[in-house]
């Protein structure tokens, strides 16, 4: 028997179904280290990020000294941020990376809701 309801229940179905087929999401706390501000590669780290989909932030620490490194928080379902932390420690051309960290930590509540640069 068909009720009025039926394309309402369908729909919110739907919705259920996809918010429970997502990946789970996995959180990181990245440092990166070695020539990351003079060789643009914050900019390079903030545009993976952004391709990506990754939420989050980023943030360029002692920016103008030799000892600069840039400290990222970002959270993505685990193969993106597989295939990011590899795209960090690869940099681009005009930088040259000498170490990443990378501290796994839980998914905070609520989940960041975008990307954005830190001052």
């Amino acid at each position: 028997m068909s009720s009025f309801l039926d394309p309402y229940l369908k729909k919110l179905g739907l919705y259920f179904k996809e918010f429970l087929d997502k990946e789970p999401r996995v959180r990181a706390h990245i440092m990166v280290k070695g020539r990351v501000f003079e060789g643009s590669y914050h900019v390079y780290a903030e545009q993976q990020a952004r391709n990506y989909g990754l939420k989050g932030w980023l943030k360029v620490r002692d920016g103008l000294s030799a000892n600069a490194f840039l400290e990222l928080e970002v959270e993505a379902p685990d193969p993106t941020m597989q295939n990011f932390i590899m795209d960090l420690r690869k940099g681009n051309r005009d930088s040259h990376v000498t170490l990443v960290t990378v501290e796994m930590r839980p998914v905070g509540r609520p989940p960041f809701s975008g990307f954005s640069r830190l001052l």
